[in-house]
């Protein structure tokens, strides 16, 4: 049986100053599906690789979102 390592995830608030982006950015991408998210009581917390990855796209880019691959080649690191 092979493990799979959960998941961890983290409040809007607390994302966004760990992972210094916005909370517009990171709520319109959780609304689009592109972040993964859960409930939490009233708190909406964000997958914290989803937001990380997304943080690093939002920072190459200028806080314009563009994909992986393009980061990969702005910060000159090989994306397989």
């Amino acid at each position: 049986m092979e493990l799979t390592a959960l998941a961890s995830y983290s409040p809007l608030s607390e994302a966004t100053t760990r992972y210094a982006i916005s909370e517009q950015t990171l709520s319109q991408t959780i609304k689009d599906n592109l972040v993964r998210a859960i409930k939490i009581g009233e708190e909406v917390a964000g997958a914290n690789e989803n937001v990380a990855t997304l943080a690093v796209q939002a920072e190459a880019a200028g806080d314009k979102l563009v994909s992986i691959s393009e980061v990969s080649k702005k910060l000159e690191i090989p994306y397989l």
